[in-house]
């Protein structure tokens, strides 16, 4: 049996405020219980990235809140196979890789799956849905591109980190039973403008750098 202090969680520099003091502790016992089984870290990567069909089953059923739960839990579980990577000793580039890939289309699949719940179940228009929908992907995929490339990835007021903003989809998703799918979209482009922001000021920073070497 694997003692289960061996799957207490362990922060990482990158990690969040979220991931941190509240994901990580949540997946402890699922790590703990995979632990004890043959599953590779690979098998844990692709077994959360199957999260992402009953995704689109809740978005095309109009469910805001249960695709928006099934994102978090998404979250939650990457922990997972990281730990146990580390744990077993099977670290690699591949599984790196694959790790990054599925976080990015799990996003990229539950922000559509919430769009179409928007769209299912009110009047708001369909341009907009896909507006705030469809930057949210590209906003995300080009913050994190900036962050993974510039040497100083310093934001410039709160770092935008995966955990935090997919906690507050949660808690926005959670807020559409009183106020309304609007707040949804609020949240959606308050976030965008939250990444815009620190992508601007991480490439104004890298290119003063350069600058200064010149």
């Amino acid at each position: 049996m694997v003692p289960f202090f061996h799957a207490h969680p362990r922060s990482k520099p990158g990690d969040g405020p979220v991931s941190r003091h509240i994901n990580r502790w949540l997946a402890a016992p699922v790590t703990w219980l995979v632990l004890r089984t043959n599953l590779t870290p690979n098998q844990v990567s692709i077994g959360t990235g199957s999260l992402a069909v009953p995704m689109v089953i809740a978005g095309l059923l109009g469910h805001i809140v249960a695709a928006a739960v099934l994102l978090q839990a998404a979250t939650i579980l990457d922990e997972v196979d990281g730990e146990i990577a580390r744990a077993k000793n099977q670290q690699s580039q591949f599984g790196a890789l694959l790790d990054t890939v599925l976080d990015y289309s799990l996003d990229a699949v539950g922000l559509v799956a919430i769009g179409l719940a928007i769209l299912s179940q009110s009047e708001v228009s369909a341009t907009v849905v896909v507006a705030v929908v469809g930057g949210s992907v590209g906003v995300r995929l080009i913050d994190q591109y900036v962050v993974k490339t510039v040497p100083d990835p310093s934001p410039h007021l709160l770092r935008d980190t995966r955990d935090t903003v997919n906690l507050a989809i949660l808690i926005a998703a959670l807020l559409t039973w009183p106020l309304g799918p609007w707040i949804m979209i609020g949240t959606l482009a308050f976030i965008n403008l939250w990444r815009i922001d620190n992508t601007l000021y991480r490439l104004g920073r890298f290119r003063n750098l350069e600058r200064s070497r010149q």
